[in-house]
């Protein structure tokens, strides 16, 4: 008896700790004072967003992936689930996850290095027996041997990928461009 009293003070002292999943278009974002805004059922919900929350979308084999830049790597028009919960009596986002899969033109599965272009930053890797070149995103992310990296901070930079080597690239639309934001080097043992 003890123990229920015990959870029912604890219970009325902190409130109800429901989750709520609120899905909509993403209408509006500021990166700046924390807030997206989704537009559920033609009415626009604001949300605030605490530092450090997951915001992820669907990657290669539909397994969710962090967004880069987190909450301003998000894009209005996008659909999104947020995991919201009342905080203070605000709405709050635990977790937003885009419905918007980076679309890779660049098929699934591990690709040569035909040549890395430094001046010009652009890597061509070979799709299916045809070259293909991609624009990679100043600050793109480097895995090598299971470490995450930025791109500058690899030794010799994107210089630093070479022709035969094996990758996987992620690749976003930016603007009108799909520019490469992830690169991982397949097989490499010690990262430089």
């Amino acid at each position: 008896m003890k123990l229920l009293s015990a959870f029912a003070v604890l219970l009325v002292a902190c409130g109800p700790l429901v989750a709520e999943e609120v899905k909509g278009k993403i209408v509006k974002i500021d990166a700046d004072k924390g807030t997206i805004t989704l537009s559920v059922e033609n009415k626009d919900r604001a949300i605030n967003v605490e530092k450090g929350v997951v915001i992820q979308s669907p990657g290669k084999k539909k397994t969710l992936q962090d967004v880069a830049g987190g909450l301003a790597g998000l894009k209005t028009g996008d659909e999104a689930t947020a995991t919201v919960e009342k905080k203070d009596g605000k709405e709050v986002a635990t977790k937003i996850v885009t419905d918007a899969a980076k679309k890779l033109k660049v098929p699934e599965g591990a690709r040569k290095v035909v040549g890395v272009d430094a001046d010009k930053n652009t890597i061509t890797i070979s799709v299916d027996g045809k070259e293909q070149t991609l624009t990679v995103e100043k600050g793109a992310s480097v895995q090598i041997a299971g470490k995450m990296k930025k791109l500058e901070d690899v030794e010799g930079g994107l210089k630093g990928i070479k022709a035969g080597d094996e990758v996987t690239v992620t690749t976003e639309k930016k603007g009108d461009k799909e520019v490469v934001t992830k690169i991982v080097l397949v097989g490499k043992k010690k990262p430089k």
